[in-house]
């Protein structure tokens, strides 16, 4: 943070409270939001929603304060994407109706922000909700729904959107919905240069494509295919002396 920006975060801190917001600063918090995104699977939930919670109280109040157009909207995305954060992090401690309810704001800031990466991700997050209350039909409806507004950028987020759709319907027992969707979204993915963070959260890496992969093709009965993606996830994860290189 330093580094790139001159700034360490109790610096921007205090830009934040005297509301002296210029391009040095708005770098500095997109650099914090992301590394709060690459600390999902590491921190600990509680610790990190705590954070998370309370910078983006500070983004909301100066959204009330005088800013650019520029600026306004450049912060309504870093809004929209601690929302998408806590609402992830709330979902997992099981707080479901604050969670939904965090999707939905920063669906809304996204919006606003006119960042179509921020609704991919609050829909992706619509999805996955559904997936996991066995809501399939739901499921299709919102991952159609992120795919048509990212479609025309070749965005990451389309990566996930297919895979939970292709989830979907191997619960829903259609074998050729899911070759369909895995093949899109692997053709896409590896249209996409390498992620430099792939441990933001929001972020497809593209070693879990495999991995969703396997999981489709065991449930739709496709053994010696989902043995192959097997056999992938495990070269891609552990090291030549056994360590686990991504034990989520």
């Amino acid at each position: 943070l330093i580094s790139a920006t001159g700034m360490d975060t109790l610096e921007i801190l205090q830009r934040i409270r005297g509301s002296s917001i210029n391009d040095r600063t708005l770098q500095a918090l997109e650099i914090t939001i992301e590394q709060l995104c690459c600390d999902y699977a590491p921190m600990d939930a509680s610790e990190l929603i705590t954070t998370s919670r309370d910078w983006l109280s500070r983004i909301t109040a100066l959204l009330e304060g005088r800013l650019t157009l520029k600026q306004h909207r450049d912060m309504l995305s870093h809004a929209g994407m601690l929302a998408l954060l806590v609402g992830c992090l709330e979902y997992d401690i099981g707080d479901y109706r604050s969670a939904d309810a965090t999707r939905r704001m920063a669906l809304e800031l996204g919006s606003e922000a006119e960042n179509s990466d921020i609704i991919g991700w609050a829909l992706e997050m619509q999805a996955w909700f559904a997936l996991t209350n066995g809501n399939y039909r739901a499921v299709l409806a919102a991952a159609q729904a992120g795919q048509d507004v990212t479609r025309a950028p070749n965005r990451s987020v389309t990566v996930q959107l297919l895979a939970q759709e292709a989830k979907a319907w191997a619960r829903m027992g259609s074998r050729r919905n899911v070759m369909h969707a895995l093949e899109k979204g692997r053709t896409l993915l590896d249209s996409l240069p390498y992620p430099s963070r792939p441990d933001n959260h929001f972020v497809i890496d593209p070693n879990k494509f495999d991995f969703y992969c396997m999981d489709c093709y065991r449930i739709v009965g496709e053994d010696r295919l989902a043995e192959l993606s097997a056999e992938e996830v495990l070269t891609k994860t552990i090291k030549p002396d056994g360590t686990v290189m991504s034990p989520m």
